[in-house]
């Protein structure tokens, strides 16, 4: 049987977490059919950066790393040592250094 995909709210979440401490967290798990390890994510993001903390982050983080590629490319294409800098096997720890001429 495939287990269904919920997207939950960050105010739902807030509900579900303050029910669940209400409840126990066994009984309220098993009442959100919610895994261990997702409750207590939410609760430690919930505790650490409040109802913000449980705001739904797939996708943003790549929309902000494309955004930066972007400009990467448009405005560092010209810089001397661009093109070692996007090169896969460029890594500081080896030793390689990047010091474009501004």
């Amino acid at each position: 049987m495939k287990k269904e995909l919920r997207r939950w709210t960050a105010e739902e979440k807030e509900r579900i977490l303050h029910d669940i401490q209400r409840l126990g967290v066994t009984v309220g798990r098993r009442k959100y059919n919610l895994s261990s390890n997702l409750y207590y994510t939410w609760l430690n993001r919930y505790n650490a950066h409040g109802l913000e903390g449980l705001e739904d982050r797939r996708g943003k983080d790549l929309e902000a790393h494309n955004l930066e590629i972007g400009l990467l490319i448009n405005f560092g294409a010209r810089r001397p040592g661009f093109k070692r800098l996007l090169n896969r096997n460029y890594s500081p720890d080896k030793g390689n250094q990047f010091n474009p001429k501004i």
